[in-house]
Order: structure tokens, then C-alpha cells, then sequence
């Protein structure tokens, strides 16, 4: 009894030095096709990419997958994948927890899913960037803007907390200059003459510019390391875009895809309320954005007078150009919109002032307005405020030709009421002659 009792102890004392062989495992992802840990993918734009992960045991387990520490999907067996969709760019963890019996072990991933900005950027416009490509994996915490139109932009679509360098010409919203002020948002030069050493010194990890602004700079900030993101509006289609574009690269998709839907659909309601239009008489327009420049075919403000239900004289041409007093009197504008900056407007003045103007039109009937020329000359969120004034300016000309033509339908109808009035009572009296000679 005793050696059995001796035999039983030895055994136990060896299985407690050897215990149960472990399970073994393996892992995999479909981005590298095997157990790499530290793995990357590039999404696009409005685009994002499936990827699959996977762990196998030579044993029963359950597993537990988790995404940035949340639970996402359970299962039982010696193998189980997970896949995700990832369509915003970040820095994600996956890993999976596996018990199996008295064993229990855990794999993690580490992705990093960056946001790959081609074609949609118009820095590419310039030589010798064709090929730039804009990689994001990180919101941007510190953003400087080169023009007024994309400091609209930014602080439209929620991301003005991040800004902190813009240029001396950016002023909305009134926050923007407050801002200013107080020095929590810097000022890196004009529009046109934006300082390379004050951009830097705001230490940016994302540079907004636009069209206009200087190529060498732009090139400089490129070539330094900065990931600059460039616009370049030529329709109003192109602004959707550059919003729903910096909305992604800022983080603030939701917002910038809300906003476009509210500008779309307040553009719509103009649309419907067009009435010369729907006549198929649509009044004569011109537009002067400062001695006599205007904006011809192709061009955004010929949009917002096209869809503000006006028919622009400079179509003639493309792009913006300058135009003759002699070649405005030829066309005749019906209304005419002068861009005025802070309390001035040159060209109002020069239109009101010079006799020549005094047979035009707009200038008879009293239709020449002032517009605040940066809401309607900044490719941004206001541009639909510039459509729904043009459109209240050509409304009163439409309105007077729907009373005119009421006034000449109504004159007329009178006209043939009253010949055939006189026509009956002379009839009446021809036959009360014949009826008295009988």
C-alpha cells in the first residue's frame, strides 16, 4: 500500500514539474499575409479598405476580438478572423484574446490607416508637383490658412479651433479677427505676399492655400517637409468638393458633407423661385469686380448669375478680363452689380456719375446695386449668400415685366370691350333707322 501510495506521489510531483504542453498559435493579416504586428493601409477620399485579421490554435478556443479596447466580435473553434472597414484615416489597435482551457493568450495589431490626397489637391497644378501626394494619419492640431475663402472653409466645417496663422485679408467669421487680436491666431502675411519664415514659425502640420497664392512658396513649404493642401475653384461644384475635402483631411466629414447639403439645397429653393427664366426672358447682368474686371465663361460668379436666374453680358468671353464703359453701353445691362470693398465702391460711383451710363438700362430704371465683394467673390460657404442677393436684385425686374405684361393684357382686353361696345350701339341704331322708315 505504501509503494502504490509512494508511486501516486512521484507522479504528481512530475506532473507539477511538467505541466500540460501549450497550445500553439499563429497570426495573420491580408495586408502583409502574415503575423507582422505593425502594419499600414492608404485610403482615399470618400474610400476606405476592408482588412482582415486571423488566429489559429491547434486547439478549441474562445475568442474575443477588440477594436481601440472595445469589444466587436465572439467565436468558438481553433481558428477566427475579424475583419473592419476602416474609412478614416487614424491609428487604430486590433487584437484578440483566446481561452483555451487553462491557457489563455492574446495577439495585437497595430494599424495605421492614412488618408492619401492626389488629383483632389490642386497644389499638383503647380510644375514640378504633378505628382504630390498629401499622406494624413493624424489630425491636424495646427493649421495655417493662406487665403479668406479657406478660412471660411476651416471654421465652417469645425475645424477653426486648430487654426492658428491666416493672412492679414481674413475677417470671417468675426470671430476669426478677434481671434487675431488677441494673438491666439497668427498673421502670416497677405494673400498674395504670404511670409515663408512666418508660416514655419507657426510650426503647421497642414497648410491650406488657394489659387493666387505665390508658386515659390507653396513649392518652399513642399520641398521643407509641410503637407500642404491647395484649391483652385473655377465652379461652384469645385467648392463642394474643397469642402467635403477638408472636412475629411481636418477630421470633420459629418459637418463639411452637412454643410454642402444645406447650400445645395438652399441653391435649389432659388432655383425653383426663378421666374424670368421659366419665361424664357431672363434680364441682362453685368458684374464689376473693380474697374471694370469682370468674370466671363467659366467662372463661378457667371454661375451665381446664371442660377440667380440672370443672363451675364461678359459670357462672351472666358475667364476674368477687363472690360470697356463703350462695350458695357453695346450690351446693355437691365441690372448692374458693382463689387464694393469695406465703404468703397469705385465703380458705382464712376457708373452713377458718368452721362454716358444714363441711357444703359440698369442705370434707368434704377438697378445698379453694391454687393460686399467678399461674399461674392471668395469660393466658400457664403457663395450661396451671393446667389440669394442677386437673385432679390433680378427678382424686381422680372416682377415688373409679369406687371407690365398684366398692364398690357389688361389695357388691351379694355380696348377690345370698348370698340365692341361703340360697334353694337351703332349697329342698334342702323336697324332702329331701317325699323322707323318701315
Amino acid at each position: 500500500m505504501r509503494a502504490i501510495f509512494s508511486l501516486l506521489l512521484l507522479l504528481f510531483s512530475v506532473l507539477l514539474l511538467f505541466p500540460a504542453a501549450s497550445a500553439e498559435f499563429s497570426a495573420w493579416n491580408s495586408i502583409t499575409g502574415n503575423a507582422s504586428k505593425n502594419i499600414s493601409v492608404d485610403i482615399s477620399i470618400g474610400e476606405g479598405k476592408e482588412v482582415e485579421f486571423g488566429i489559429s490554435s491547434d486547439k478549441v478556443c474562445t475568442w474575443s476580438w477588440f477594436l481601440n479596447g472595445e469589444l466587436k466580435e465572439e467565436s468558438e473553434g481553433k481558428s477566427s478572423n475579424f475583419s473592419h472597414y476602416f474609412g478614416e484615416y487614424g491609428r487604430y489597435n486590433i487584437s484578440v484574446v483566446g481561452s483555451c482551457g487553462a491557457n489563455t493568450t492574446q495577439f495585437r495589431w497595430n494599424l495605421t490607416a492614412y488618408l492619401v490626397v492626389g488629383d483632389e489637391n490642386a497644389v499638383r497644378e503647380f510644375g514640378g508637383l504633378e505628382n504630390y501626394t498629401l499622406r494624413i494619419a493624424d489630425k491636424p492640431r495646427r493649421i495655417v490658412s493662406l487665403a479668406p475663402s479657406c478660412t471660411e472653409i476651416l471654421f465652417a466645417v469645425g475645424a477653426g479651433e486648430n487654426v492658428v496663422g491666416v493672412t492679414e485679408y481674413c475677417n470671417y467669421p468675426p470671430e476669426v479677427e478677434e481671434l487675431k487680436k488677441e494673438g491666439k491666431i497668427g498673421v502670416i502675411g497677405g494673400f498674395s505676399t504670404p511670409s515663408f519664415e512666418k508660416i514655419v514659425a507657426l510650426e503647421p502640420d497642414l497648410i491650406v492655400s488657394a489659387y493666387g497664392n505665390p508658386e515659390d512658396v507653396i513649392k518652399r513649404l513642399v520641398e521643407a517637409g509641410y503637407k500642404v493642401y491647395g484649391t483652385h475653384a473655377r465652379h461652384i461644384d469645385d467648392i463642394y468638393k474643397y469642402i467635403e475635402v477638408i472636412g475629411e483631411i481636418t477630421g470633420n466629414r459629418d459637418n463639411a458633407s452637412s454643410l454642402v447639403k444645406s447650400m445645395k439645397s438652399r441653391i435649389e429653393r432659388v432655383k425653383e423661385d426663378v421666374l424670368c427664366e421659366k419665361e424664357g426672358n431672363k434680364p441682362r447682368v453685368f458684374q464689376t469686380c473693380g474697374e471694370f474686371w469682370t468674370a466671363g465663361e467659366g467662372t463661378f460668379p457667371d454661375e451665381i448669375i446664371e442660377i440667380a436666374g440672370g443672363d451675364n453680358i461678359a459670357d462672351y468671353k472666358e475667364g476674368y478680363f477687363q472690360i470697356s464703359a463703350e462695350k458695357i453701353i453695346e450690351l446693355n445691362p437691365q441690372v448692374i452689380i458693382c463689387n464694393e470693398m469695406g465703404n468703397m465702391c469705385p465703380d458705382y460711383d464712376r457708373i452713377m456719375s458718368d452721362e454716358r451710363f444714363k441711357s444703359v438700362d440698369a442705370v434707368r430704371e434704377g438697378r445698379v446695386y453694391k454687393i460686399d465683394a467678399d461674399i461674392v467673390s471668395r469660393p466658400g460657404p457664403r457663395i450661396v449668400d451671393a446667389i440669394e442677393i442677386v437673385h432679390e436684385y433680378l427678382k424686381g425686374v422680372c416682377g415688373n415685366r409679369t406687371e407690365k405684361k398684366e398692364e398690357v393684357s389688361t389695357a388691351g382686353f379694355e380696348l377690345f370691350v370698348g370698340v365692341f361696345a361703340i360697334s353694337f350701339v351703332f349697329i342698334l341704331r342702323r336697324m332702329r333707322k331701317r325699323c322707323d322708315k318701315k
